[in-house]
């Protein structure tokens, strides 16, 4: 059985603001007035009283909405056939709670818009608030038993360089969408000739993986040069470190903002939100500062 949770703000205020300027450029009489996530739990069973009240809980992790409901809603779901990265955390959780007849819970975000919205319109909204990448459209509520159908495994196909040469990956590349590189290419050609067999499109699309957006540490751990003088820390390094004091300063905005929307004047909300994170932020710069030292006695 599937229930449902929902009533806890999803974007905030900043953002259904630069949410609304994508639509009004395309739409100038359409506003988007609240999102609230929406919690879809399946159980094996009904809980008790004592877990429905845990549940609960956990589920109100964020400001309660006082929606601006509107008389169009749009539910942006995580992608079908999928299990999202937070469903796995949150089932995690509730499970170390103790709510073990929790088979699984999702998450999706409810949209709330002033008017409604006419089928042609529905497209290019879609493209402003939905990734098609990670996400869906749920249409109706009663079509939510669809996130948690398991789909069957379908069955490879073999991609046959051992008669067609390395214009079968090519082809491959082209239709799988693999964006493999000609280097690329030749590797995984060379290595299953020696191999003498062909690569399964499972492989081939696993091996890509590796040009992603986030696993490019093949180039960019490499070593780099500035003024024909090496470096001692690669460019990844230099990443990780910039990339630990971007989030540490986005830790602070984020509990600043916090505190602005308990209420608190602007100074009185930094001031608060600056000083809660420090113990923990302090604790991260001395810890990556002391990770890297090392790297001053290299020569």
């Amino acid at each position: 059985m599937i229930s449902f949770h929902s009533g806890i703000q999803a974007l905030r205020k900043f953002k259904v603001k630069a949410v609304n300027e994508k639509i009004n450029s395309k739409f100038s009489n359409l506003n988007l007035l609240s999102t609230e996530y929406i919690h879809f739990i399946e159980t094996d069973k009904e809980l008790n009283s004592k877990n429905k009240t845990n549940l609960d809980k956990l589920l109100n992790y964020a400001p309660q909405l006082t929606p601006l409901k509107g008389s169009e809603n749009i539910i942006v779901i995580p992608r079908l056939g999928t299990i999202s990265p937070w469903s796995s955390k949150a089932t995690d959780i509730v499970h170390l709670c103790g709510m073990t007849e929790i088979k699984r819970i999702e998450r999706g975000v409810i949209y709330h818009f002033n008017r409604q919205i006419i089928k042609s319109e529905l497209v290019n909204i879609l493209k402003v608030i939905m990734d098609k990448m990670t996400e869906s459209h749920l249409n109706d509520l009663n079509d939510v038993n669809f996130l948690f159908d398991e789909l069957k495994p379908k069955s490879f196909n073999s991609i046959d360089i051992l008669t067609k040469g390395k214009l079968a990956i090519n082809n491959a590349n082209i239709e799988l969408g693999l964006a493999l590189s000609a280097g690329e290419i030749d590797y995984l050609y060379g290595r299953f000739s020696e191999l003498q067999r062909n690569p399964r499109d499972i492989e081939l699309m696993m091996f890509a993986q590796a040009n992603s957006e986030h696993c490019r540490h093949k180039i960019f751990n490499a070593d780099w040069t500035i003024d024909s003088e090496k470096q001692v820390i690669s460019l990844f390094g230099m990443i990780i470190v910039i990339g630990i004091l971007v989030d540490d300063g986005i830790v602070i905005a984020e509990n600043i903002y916090h505190h602005h929307e308990m209420g608190k004047p602007p100074i009185k909300a930094a001031i608060d939100g600056t000083l809660e994170v420090i113990p923990p932020i302090m604790s991260a710069i001395l810890t990556t500062i002391v990770a890297f030292s090392t790297f001053f006695f290299l020569d």
